[in-house]
C-alpha cells in the first residue's frame, strides 16, 4: 500500500511539476537520507544540536538551490535561514531547558532496552528534543525565505531605481502577505498530529491536569517556537535580500 501511494506521489510530481517536479522528488529523497545520516550521527554519541544544524544547513543549501538556481536570490535565503536557525537555538535550547519537556512523558511507552532505548545517560535529551524542534519548522522558514527574495528580486528587477530602504519595505509588505498562510498551515499540521492524542487525554484528563501535561506542553511548544522561527523569517530575508540584491546591482554598475 505505501509503495502504492509512493508510486501515485512521484507520478503526480512527474505529470504536474514536470522537471521541477522531478526535481523537488529528488530533493525530498535526499532530505531524508540527510535525516537518517542525522539519526546515525546522534545514535554514535555526537551532539545532536552540532549534527542538526550541520544538516539543517546542507538540506537549506541543496533544496534552494535545486529549486531556484544558484543566484542572488537563493544565496540571500540561505543566508537567512542560517541566521534565524542560530537564532532559535539560543533562544529554543533556554526555553526548552527551563520548560524540561525533553524525554518521554508519562502518556508514551516506558524507556527499557528492550523498546531500543538506552538509560545510561548517553544522549541529551535535552539536545534531542531541541533538534526535533528545529527539524520541524526547517520546510517553513526556507520557503517563506525564498519567497520573499525571489519577489524582491523581481521588483528591483522592474524598479531598479528603489533604495534599499524601499526594497526592504516591499520585502515586509510581501512577507506580511504571507504570514497568515504560513502560520495556519504551522497550526493544522502540529494539530493534525495531535488530534487523536487530544481525544484520547481529554477522556482521561481535567482540563488543568491536560493543559499542565508533559505531551501537551510539548506540543503546544513546538508550535509556538515555529511560529516564532516563521515570524523571525520574514525581517531577516527582507534585510538580507535588499542589501545582496542592491550590493549586487551596484556591482554590476561598477
Amino acid at each position: 500500500m505505501i509503495l502504492c501511494l509512493f508510486i501515485i506521489f512521484f507520478v503526480l510530481l512527474v505529470a504536474i511539476g514536470g522537471e521541477r517536479g522531478v526535481n523537488g522528488f529528488f530533493t525530498l529523497c535526499f532530505q531524508a537520507i540527510m535525516l537518517i545520516l542525522t539519526l546515525v550521527l546522534v545514535n554514535s554519541g555526537l551532539n545532536a544540536i552540532v549534527v542538526t544544524l550541520a544538516v539543517c544547513i546542507v538540506i537549506a543549501i541543496v533544496t534552494l538551490i535545486a529549486q531556484n538556481g544558484c543566484n542572488v536570490k537563493t544565496i540571500s535565503a540561505f543566508v537567512a535561514v542560517g541566521i534565524v536557525l542560530v537564532m532559535m537555538t539560543l533562544f529554543i535550547t533556554q526555553i526548552t531547558t527551563r520548560a524540561k519537556i525533553q524525554g518521554f512523558s508519562s502518556e508514551q511507552q516506558e524507556i527499557s532496552e528492550s523498546d531500543g532505548f538506552l538509560d545510561d545517560g548517553s544522549l541529551s535529551m535535552v539536545d534531542i528534543e531541541i533538534a526535533v524542534i528545529l527539524i520541524g519548522f526547517m520546510g517553513a522558514i526556507m520557503d517563506t525565505a525564498l519567497a520573499i527574495t525571489s519577489a524582491m528580486k523581481e521588483v528591483d528587477h522592474h524598479n531598479p531605481e528603489l533604495t534599499r530602504k524601499r526594497l526592504f519595505s516591499s520585502g515586509l509588505t510581501i512577507g506580511r502577505e504571507i504570514l497568515g498562510t504560513m502560520i495556519n498551515t504551522l497550526f493544522f499540521a502540529f494539530i493534525g498530529e495531535m488530534l487523536t492524542l487530544l481525544i484520547l487525554l481529554n477522556k482521561e484528563y481535567t482540563f488543568v491536569k491536560l493543559i499542565n501535561s508533559k505531551l501537551f506542553v510539548s506540543e503546544l511548544l513546538k508550535i509556538l517556537f515555529s511560529g516564532i522561527g516563521s515570524v523571525l523569517i520574514i525581517p531577516t530575508a527582507a534585510v538580507i535580500g535588499a542589501y545582496c540584491i542592491k550590493q549586487k546591482g551596484q556591482a554590476l554598475e561598477s
